[in-house]
């Protein structure tokens, strides 16, 4: 990798230690919780699409301006929530059985359109094995002068605009299908290649047979290329800072997002990020206890935790902040 290439000041270590600070009664209750939880998966699917339907339903019926960009802000908050829970299936937390991928496709992944589980577990499994190294593919992703903070205020907000408006889509598209630096990984149960194309065109048939190609194109793919990469972009930045070579309690934050926060962006205890990474068999439900036995251990620095996403974005383009926490 270029040494030349620009890069992030590190963060501030949200965690005094790691794992090998906790006691043998911790190591043991977060074993208990390195399982499945498909319960609370399968109820996130359903409250999307609940979600979605009764969004797309307010919309259509009010054709109320306000209302539609009230359902386009919610649609895309469960695209996101989509994203989260492909991500829970790649580590299998969702549905460990060989059906699981096929559900978490058609409910979660599909929908998407331009991903599949099989080509982002290649992606983000090699991100976990290979951390921060030369063969870790988030670090060629998401290095250079767009991925580095401190930041010009103006140059973030730029950067989000051109996300928003598609701008930045194609090159994204272009980063997540590079085939460097992946593992070749063989997931449980069948993988049909032909099953996505037909799946797409079923519903391609649905909304023409059903005049409805009007209410895809505004109420799905619209918040899909617009609001969507402005939080792929967000969760991006909140997920590590991104430094060759850095370990991951220095590239790492921990946030805690507040209900307000959580409402625009759902984040499924995304950020106790730290904790997946040093726990990959805890799944999202089960993170804040993981975070709980932590502080219990005494190993959470409080005054280096961030109460909010917005805390978090004003520190990063501060560095003068930066520094004095570093200091």
């Amino acid at each position: 990798m270029n040494e030349s290439v620009p890069h992030s000041l590190p963060l501030p270590p949200s965690l005094s230690s790691g794992i090998e600070a906790l006691s043998p009664e911790a190591r043991k209750r977060i074993t208990q919780l390195s399982k499945p939880d498909p319960v609370r998966f399968i109820l996130k699917l359903m409250e999307c699409w609940i979600l979605i339907a009764l969004a797309i339903t307010a919309a259509t019926h009010f054709h109320n301006l306000w209302v539609s960009i009230l359902a386009i802000l919610v649609i895309a908050g469960r695209q996101n929530t989509f994203a989260l829970l492909l991500h829970e299936q790649t580590h299998y937390l969702g549905i460990k059985s060989r059906w699981g991928d096929l559900i978490a496709n058609f409910f979660a992944v599909y929908p998407l359109l331009i991903i599949s589980i099989p080509g982002y577990a290649g992606i983000h499994l090699a991100h976990h094995k290979f951390y921060f190294t030369e063969k870790d593919p988030d670090i060629h992703r998401k290095i250079g002068k767009h991925w580095v903070f401190p930041m010009k205020p103006h140059r973030l907000a730029i950067l989000f605009l051109k996300d928003f408006f598609c701008i930045n889509l194609i090159y994204n598209i272009a980063a997540k299908n590079k085939k460097a630096h992946t593992l070749q990984i063989t997931r449980m149960g069948p993988s049909y290649g032909w099953l996505k194309p037909v799946y797409l065109g079923a519903w391609a048939v649905f909304f023409t047979v059903t005049h409805s190609w009007d209410i895809f194109l505004i109420y799905w793919l619209l918040p899909l290329v617009t609001i969507m990469q402005v939080f792929i972009r967000l969760g991006a930045i909140c997920e590590h800072v991104y430094i060759p070579g850095a370990p991951l309690e220095s590239s790492t934050a921990v946030i805690m997002p507040t209900w307000w926060e959580g409402l625009i962006f759902p984040h499924l205890n995304f950020f106790y990020h730290i904790y997946h990474h040093y726990f990959p068999g805890v799944p999202y439900s089960r993170l804040p206890e993981v975070h709980e036995i932590f502080v219990k251990e005494g190993l959470v620095k409080e005054h280096h935790v961030f109460n909010s996403i917005l805390e978090y974005i004003k520190f990063l383009l501060s560095k003068e902040k930066i520094q004095e926490s570093l200091a």
